[in-house]
């Protein structure tokens, strides 16, 4: 019988001591990474260290005494709205790492407009939480500075909560706190930049600046199930606690907010896969008349709309539309029929989509101001299988078809999926005048 050599026997012991500690779903490990601590910037020495609130300012070299100064009372105001007027959770203590246990803010010249990491879990707490350190980009106007310290001071109320949900998700929920605590609206260069990643899953994004523009999920969500106060937002930053027990490798991924989400809406048309559709259906006429997202502050801007993929003219049809690319778990992709010109017709449609992945599919009826006029109803897609009919009329512009894959099991963004899902989709058109 032959024995590994000492060395090689400790590597696999480790090996399997942490493959026994990962949590899995199949061949799949599920959770968020255990975040590292945060690396802190080289600083100018001295801070400016809040006096109402336990909040404290640094400056890289040449920062402006006035920055600085206008800098700690905006973190003030912005604690003070967010934890003592709203009641979200305090942003943890982290000692001394900052120079004292303060919410550290840094101005620095990084090229984020502002940026939130985790520093730690606090093994202490009953919970897996974590301080925060908050990157600020130095020399915005007051009016940018005060919106990048607000949701600064937001996103680390939220790793104060919670720190195992994803990045994306933090700085969309961030976001959306700090343009009701300023009565702004959303971040429009978000919006933008979100809105070109519709077909690359719900909370997704590749970077903080489209992240944001996520930030009207939660106020589709306000606007439909919240009070004035945000109670619904406070009990989804705090309710889906957990902790990970010691040696694991990956967060405990169970609850979640999806998890919160699903039993919220469990009695709504669809359950959360159909409120997931209409905020589908809502990004795409986003900043038109037909805007159906009620945000703080709002300005009707059409260039916010998320782009189809796709837009045939009816009197060519019939047509055979293929996906792209395969959509992840919470893509979406939108396909338009333009019916100008039309005074009546039979508009037919037949979604084929991969029989292993949930698929909701809505097809609305707008009119030239994106405005609705009507829409098919959207029962669930079995084995991949839908079609509808729509009769069109004269005040119709178009028909915009909304289809969302709901991945291969219940939406989970801590669960990967093992496939994703493809799609085709058949129009034709009838009894056209």
């Amino acid at each position: 019988m032959r024995f590994l050599p000492p060395r090689s026997a400790a590597v696999l012991s480790a090996a399997i001591t942490a493959l026994a500690a990962t949590p899995s779903h199949g061949y799949f490990t599920v959770g968020q990474p255990i975040p590292l601590d945060a690396t802190r910037p080289q600083t100018m020495p001295g801070s400016l260290r809040g006096v109402r609130v336990p909040v404290r300012v640094h400056g890289q070299a040449a920062t402006g005494a006035a920055e600085l100064v206008a800098a700690l009372g905006e973190a003030e105001r912005a604690y003070e709205a967010i934890v003592d007027r709203l009641g979200f959770t305090p942003p943890l203590f982290d000692a001394t790492r900052g120079g004292g246990p303060e919410l550290d803010i840094y101005l620095t010249d990084e090229s984020s407009f502002v940026r939130v990491d985790p520093d730690g879990l606090d093994y202490g707490e009953a919970w897996d939480c974590s301080a925060a350190v908050v990157r600020v980009r130095r020399g915005l106007s007051a009016a940018q500075r005060r919106r990048a310290i607000t949701e600064g001071v937001a996103h680390a109320s939220l790793l104060a909560a919670d720190a195992r949900t994803t990045r994306a998700y933090r700085v969309a929920f961030a976001s959306a706190i700090a343009a009701r605590v300023l009565g702004e609206g959303a971040d429009e260069e978000g919006l933008v930049r979100a809105s070109a990643e519709v077909s690359n899953g719900l909370f997704s994004e590749s970077t903080d600046e489209a992240a944001r523009g996520e930030a009207v999920f939660f106020d589709l969500l306000a606007s439909r199930y919240d009070d004035g106060s945000l109670s619904l937002w406070r009990g989804l930053a705090v309710a889906p606690i957990a902790r990970t027990e010691g040696g694991a490798s990956r967060l405990e991924d169970e609850p979640d907010s999806f998890d919160l989400l699903r039993r919220l809406l469990r009695s709504e048309p669809g359950g959360l896969d159909g409120f997931i559709l209409e905020y589908t259906a809502a990004r795409a006429v986003a900043g038109t008349p037909g805007d159906r997202f009620d945000t703080v502050g709002f300005r009707a801007l059409a260039k916010l709309a998320a782009e189809p993929m796709r837009t045939i003219v009816a009197r060519d049809l019939p047509e055979w539309v293929l996906s792209q690319r395969p959509l992840p778990q919470g893509g979406a992709a939108l396909v338009a029929v333009d019916t100008n010109g039309l005074r009546e017709g039979t508009l037919s449609l037949w979604f084929h989509g991969a029989s292993w992945r949930r698929w909701t599919v809505a097809a609305l009826r707008l009119d030239a101001f994106d405005r609705d006029r009507g829409r098919a109803p959207a029962p669930p897609v079995n084995d991949g299988e839908w079609s509808t009919t729509m009769e069109l009329g004269p005040g119709d512009s178009r028909v915009l078809v909304v289809i969302v894959d709901q991945g291969n099991q219940l939406l989970d963004l801590d669960r990967p999926t093992n496939r994703d899902g493809s799609f085709a989709l058949n129009l034709s058109l009838s009894n056209a005048r």
